[in-house]
């Protein structure tokens, strides 16, 4: 895995020395600036593999694999006020200790990985209904003239879903 300073990361296939070539490029966290360092987290688990990462500036996050490019499957935050010179993960993987550059601190985060899998479910929940919302919509498009003019008093979702399913089929 190599990252690039447009925020790419590129997953490369190394099975054969002879040819190598790239499995898939991806956008990786556009908080912070590019990514410079990075490490597998809980790589002796049988469970889901996380990816720590830091920037050059102030911003360390994880990543869960494997990677897609999908923005609700990673997480950043401040960690320092400047630079960040290095990160490591503790065996366990539950710790990661990140070393700043000017402020000559180090700093340890617990880590909790429930959250990233909370956004993650959480997003494909706004998602669903936002797909079904749009598939009601444009199914029964002949219905919504009438209601264009009391649009904001529909800002709820739930009574939005229950007005659609009073109209016909």
């Amino acid at each position: 895995m190599t990252v690039n300073e447009e925020y790419k990361i590129k997953l490369w296939n190394v099975e054969n020395t002879d040819e190598k070539f790239t499995k898939k490029t991806c956008l990786g966290p556009t908080y912070g600036g590019p990514i410079n360092k990075f490490l597998v987290i809980n790589e002796d688990d049988a469970g889901d593999k996380y990816l720590a990462y830091s920037t050059a500036k102030k911003i360390v996050g994880i990543i869960k694999l494997p990677i897609d490019g999908n923005p609700n499957h990673s997480m950043g935050l401040i960690s320092h006020p400047d630079d960040i010179t290095g990160i490591g993960v503790s065996k366990d993987g539950r710790y990661l200790f990140t070393a700043g550059g000017d402020d000559y601190s180090v700093n340890i985060w617990a880590i909790d990985l429930s959250v990233i899998h909370q956004n993650i479910v959480l997003r494909k929940r706004i998602f669903y209904k936002e797909f079904l919302l749009n598939f009601k919509i444009r199914r029964r498009a002949k219905y919504l003239p009438r209601f264009i003019g009391r649009w904001p008093y529909w800002t709820n979702l739930q009574r939005f879903e229950r007005f659609l399913l009073l109209l016909p089929n």
